[in-house]
């Protein structure tokens, strides 16, 4: 297993982004296949060809827009990328088609161009409950790819103005069916050692993590659930469970 944190590779680059640290083995030693979503031409090939000469882990296939990417190319896709080209603001009709025509088992990142995001926009993106938002005017390419590969390996990445933002959010009753899980299949599996009481020694252990995802995957858990402590968060699951049984039953 690999333990090398991804944030000694990349230190420094990005103040405003929580730092991710390594990806799963599988994701470091396999090919990443990502359908990557952006209106300009010209952005689409200068990114392909930029990312296949860093990293040739990624098999990047590009569409122009949302309604363009195909459903018999979903089921070969390890996640998708939107590249929002607004300055100040995101399609959320758009990002609410691309939610409803993919899988929610593919990870669904936002790369946008936006310098900042009103509460309103952070909201209603948190809502479809992404798997990444990144900014592309403060993200190095290595930054970059270091991101989608930890989301592929089933964490989350937000920048922190998302967290503080989700703090003067008003939270949904529950009652509302989610179009997408709130945790990923990774965090789903934290949360059932959480349960168990594990610490996060055995925690990566058992899921063959290194010490520093599992940090961010618990944080991340705890977060999502609005727990302080992870009696809390254990509390939380049973409710978190029963939503998810009520949404994948389209109750």
């Amino acid at each position: 297993m690999d333990n090398t944190p991804l944030d000694e590779e990349v230190s420094g680059t990005e103040p405003d982004s929580y730092r991710i640290g390594s990806a799963d083995k599988a994701s470091n030693a396999s090919t990443i296949s990502v359908g990557w979503i952006a209106d300009p031409s010209l952005t689409r090939d200068c990114l392909k060809e930029l990312i296949s000469r860093i990293d040739t882990r990624f098999v990047i296939t590009t569409f122009d827009s949302p309604q363009n990417l195909p459903d018999k190319a979903q089921g070969l896709l390890d996640l998708v990328v939107y590249h929002a080209q607004g300055a100040d603001s995101i399609d959320l009709e758009e990002l609410r088609t691309l939610v409803l025509s993919i899988p929610p088992a593919i990870p669904l990142i936002i790369l946008s161009d936006a310098v900042r995001l009103s509460i309103d926009a952070i909201a209603a993106i948190m809502r479809h409950n992404v798997s990444g938002f990144i900014y592309a005017r403060e993200t190095s390419v290595k930054m970059l790819l270091s991101s989608l590969a930890f989301v592929r390996s089933g964490g989350t990445f937000m920048p922190k103005d998302f967290f503080v933002a989700d703090t003067k959010i008003e939270k949904p009753d529950g009652t509302r069916p989610r179009e997408r899980p709130l945790l990923t299949p990774r965090e789903t599996e934290v949360l059932g050692l959480i349960r168990q009481g594990k610490p996060n020694k055995l925690i990566a252990h058992a899921l063959n993590l290194s010490p520093s995802t599992t940090k961010i995957h618990v944080r991340n858990v705890m977060h999502k659930l609005g727990a302080t402590n992870r009696t809390q968060a254990a509390i939380e699951a049973l409710r978190y469970l029963r939503i998810e049984v009520d949404r994948q039953n389209g109750g």
